[in-house]
């Protein structure tokens, strides 16, 4: 993908066959395309989020033009904030507007985020902070398949104001490797582009959270490198180390820094810290289920 050019207004060709206004974190997003493959695939990839009707003047605005007659290409992505080239199958667009909308959301989120995966048990909400890369959500997958609540794949998204999480549940993005490790192979996702395929939690069986919750425990993952076969082992940690596992994944803690710094030490102080050293992911969310679910 690279910089469009010109103006942002919408649609250049074609008529709109997708209209619709999703709300994620307290932001409206408004969605067209005027395709009627893309249109299904985007219903699909938001529906764990609340539609917004009307769609408020204030939403930020995404569409995908198929035959964009300004640009050039096969497909665009125009946006409100600019216009990406993602010429190409439906899955480079989808994969687009994802990224361009999870960007938005977090960073448009009023509260406290850090980059983690959350899954859930009744009203204890399980958080492993992780960078991308590094199986958070083949992990949060291996989860919803051993019987956890879905919260997100992407971000544990703190309420300042209650201290609680909020849940954000994306579509989870699994890769091939992925996919085979959590078992599930058979599932016909949203494909994205470069063998990634996008996979509800109701496609895995899951339920979405939407009930308040409280952060009960916060897991540092430890996978194994290729080639070891290590078994899962799960170890008490220390709060304060739980607290810098959390700053150092904090999207958005330099925006207020004092109060993200009480927060943070909050939500580290109340919570259980484990270490958990796995090579098999549907293993070690086993065992998660088996002493903290």
């Amino acid at each position: 993908m690279t910089p469009g050019r010109g103006d942002t207004a919408g649609p250049v060709v074609g008529e709109s066959v997708h209209d619709v206004t999703w709300e994620l974190l307290g932001t409206a997003f408004r969605i067209t395309c005027t395709s009627n493959e893309v249109a299904a695939a985007i219903a699909q990839l938001f529906e764990a989020f609340p539609k917004v009707a009307g769609g408020p003047a204030s939403a930020k605005r995404y569409a995908v033009v198929d035959g964009c007659e300004r640009h050039g290409h096969d497909r665009c992505l125009h946006a409100t904030t600019g216009e990406l080239d993602v010429s190409g199958p439906p899955g480079v667009a989808l994969a687009a507007v994802l990224t361009a909308v999870n960007e938005a959301a977090i960073d448009a989120f009023a509260g406290l985020a850090v980059h983690a995966g959350v899954v859930a048990s009744g009203s204890s909400a399980i958080a492993f902070p992780a960078p991308s890369g590094t199986g958070k959500t083949t992990f949060a997958a291996a989860g919803l398949v051993a019987g956890f609540d879905y919260v997100s794949d992407e971000a544990l998204c703190v309420d300042p104001a209650t201290r609680r999480p909020v849940p954000y549940p994306r579509a989870l993005a699994l890769s091939p490797w992925s996919r085979h490790a959590v078992a599930l192979d058979d599932i016909a996702g949203i494909e994205l582009g470069d063998g990634e395929v996008a996979i509800t939690a109701d496609q895995i069986g899951a339920r979405t959270v939407t009930a308040p919750l409280d952060l009960a425990h916060i897991v540092h993952l430890q996978p194994a490198l290729d080639g070891d076969a290590r078994g899962c082992e799960l170890t008490p940690a220390p709060r304060g180390e739980a607290m810098t596992w959390l700053f150092q994944r904090s999207f958005n803690h330099y925006k207020h820094p004092t109060e993200s710094f009480h927060l943070l030490a909050t939500l580290a102080r109340k919570a259980q810290a484990w270490r958990l050293n796995y090579g098999d992911p549907l293993e070690a969310a086993a065992l998660l289920r088996d002493r903290l679910g």
